[in-house]
């Protein structure tokens, strides 16, 4: 598949991630940031996590899913802003926008799919949100879709309270859901020359990985909801248990 071009109005995890899988075949990713307001810090808050890499705007839990992406920053709040995002995607012939803003800010920013794919017919344009736009107002944060889908519940001692997990697994999942659909949506292209919209939401991302999860309610509905991390009840005995390993001299019967 030839290089493409990614335009992509991200902060966080999900979306970077996403993009990150784009860099890696050696496509061009173009991060779009906001602008330096009022005392707060500029660029995406995840630039100032971690330890310091490069300069303080570049740390290592920024760097990690940003690697080998060129960054802008524009003030989408203004029509100057606006205007210069559509020059990008026309003179850059931007394959694919990406954004990870809440869903009610997309006609305020000049982001949403019918004003973009005006400068560009077949421009294909993708979102991650908490819930889709049907919910316009709910961020998405994945400590949060973690407890919503029941992923707490399924992590953890037995005995113990709803754990998150060590991994930000919704985060992930969900980038990896617009990696999916940008490629599906690039085969659709080559085949019809029209562009589309992608909506990724993380809740149901997040409900796709619980597949096992509600096949167990039909054998226990208290099994499939339980806090039991080490052990899968459909396949009991499978599971991890602390023992003691035998020595050498036990395996080669000296003892």
């Amino acid at each position: 598949m030839k290089r493409r071009t990614i335009l992509s109005l991200e902060q966080a995890l999900s979306l970077p991630y996403a993009t990150l899988r784009f860099a890696q075949l050696g496509w061009r990713v173009i991060r779009i940031e906001s602008t330096p307001s009022g005392a707060g810090l500029p660029g995406d808050p995840n630039r100032y996590i971690g330890s310091r890499v490069a300069d303080d705007d570049r740390r290592s839990y920024f760097i990690a899913p940003n690697v080998g992406k060129e960054a802008i920053a524009l003030d989408l709040k203004h029509p100057q802003g606006q205007a210069l995002l559509l020059r990008m995607i026309r003179e850059l012939e931007v394959d694919v926008f990406c954004c990870n803003t809440l869903p009610r800010r997309y006609r305020q920013l000049g982001i949403d799919y019918d004003t973009l794919r005006e400068v560009k017919p077949d421009l294909i344009w993708a979102a991650i949100s908490a819930m889709g736009p049907e919910y316009p107002d709910t961020p998405g944060y994945d400590p949060v879709i973690q407890a919503m889908a029941g992923y707490m519940e399924l992590t953890g001692d037995p005995g113990g309270p709803p754990t998150l997990s060590g991994v930000p697994l919704i985060d992930l999942k969900a980038g990896d859901e617009v990696y999916a659909g940008v490629m599906l949506a690039l085969a659709e292209r080559a085949e019809t020359g029209l562009g589309s919209r992608i909506d990724v939401s993380m809740l149901q991302a997040a409900a796709s990985w619980l597949i096992t999860s509600t096949a167990s309610l039909r054998k226990s509905p208290a099994a499939a909801t339980s806090t039991a991390s080490s052990f899968r009840p459909m396949f009991t005995p499978v599971g991890t248990v602390s023992s003691s390993w035998p020595s050498a001299a036990t395996c080669n019967g000296n003892a």
